[in-house]
């Protein structure tokens, strides 16, 4: 099962060392917007996750087959083509 939509967000920013200030300069995603996703107030789009998880430098794909048990690992979408 894949995780909801704030904890994805939450976890790829986390794991990219950016703030929601620095994602917002990446994505034009107003910082208040950002704050709501990661609270789950408001819900993005699939289109606007998946910006948002690519500007941290993720593939979706990295949360679309994880296990529940699973926990976020990191790795960057540059790393599924250097194996």
């Amino acid at each position: 099962m894949m995780p909801d939509s704030k904890e994805i967000i939450k976890q790829c920013r986390r794991a990219a060392g950016l703030t929601q200030p620095e994602l917002s300069e990446r994505t034009y995603i107003t910082v208040p917007t950002l704050s709501r996703y990661e609270t789950g107030h408001n819900v993005p789009s699939l289109e606007i996750l998946t910006e948002i998880v690519h500007a941290c430098g993720f593939e979706m794909e990295v949360f679309c087959f994880r296990q529940d048990s699973e926990r976020f690992d990191g790795r960057k979408r540059d790393a599924k083509a250097n194996r």
